[in-house]
């Protein structure tokens, strides 16, 4: 919802957390030019960005319209407060982490790393999800398991489920949400409800 934005500024989107995206120009290469602002309409940072990705606990994922397409983690102020890998793409998933994700499609790899631009272990996976109470899932090899927000594995991924794909756009199913300690998995073409004690 944008109508308590100040109504000089066009084309600006939330990105969640009372936080905005507005655009102005573009890149050479097609992009909108995005920059960040509150919600009162105070432009934060002037537009340099070229893509920018919802916020999560204060922090969000952004590349830099620069020539080297820098993939960094800003805060609420527009401050930089990471740099992630190059040629990467990333998103808040957690309280102080980000999935980073590089390679190419069909041989790409996560890696979890902190909003500061550390690599939180050299694990990598097909894919994490996000994390719910300091926990998320992950899928290396068809199989998932679950990492902590330090990036150490509490359980190796090792409960394999049923390929489904779905049409029209022939998405694969991914176990992406953990929440209130359960997740779901399609297991020998039934759904199974895995529950986590703690």
């Amino acid at each position: 919802a944008t109508d308590h934005i100040t109504p000089s500024v066009k084309n600006a989107t939330s990105a969640g957390e009372n936080m905005y995206i507005y655009s102005e120009g573009q890149t050479p290469d097609g992009y909108d030019l995005l920059g960040l602002m509150n919600s009162n309409g105070e432009k934060l940072t002037e537009p340099i960005y070229k893509i920018c990705y919802s916020f999560l606990n204060g922090y969000a994922s952004v590349v830099l319209a620069n020539s080297e397409n820098t993939n960094v983690i800003i805060d609420k102020t527009g401050k930089t407060v990471g740099v992630l890998p190059t040629n990467s793409s990333s998103s808040v998933c957690g309280n102080g982490v980000v999935r980073v994700q590089t390679g190419s499609l069909g041989a790409s790899a996560y890696q979890l790393y902190s909003v500061t631009g550390e690599l939180l272990s050299e694990d990598e996976f097909d894919f994490i999800g996000y994390f719910y109470d300091g926990l998320a899932l992950v899928e290396k090899d068809r199989q998932i398991g679950l990492i902590d927000e330090k990036g150490n594995i509490v359980l190796e991924p090792s409960i394999a489920y049923d390929h489904i794909v779905y049409p029209p756009k022939d998405t694969e199913f991914k176990a992406v949400y953990l929440d209130e300690d359960a997740f779901i998995l399609p297991i020998n073409g039934k759904v199974a409800i895995i529950t986590i004690e703690r």
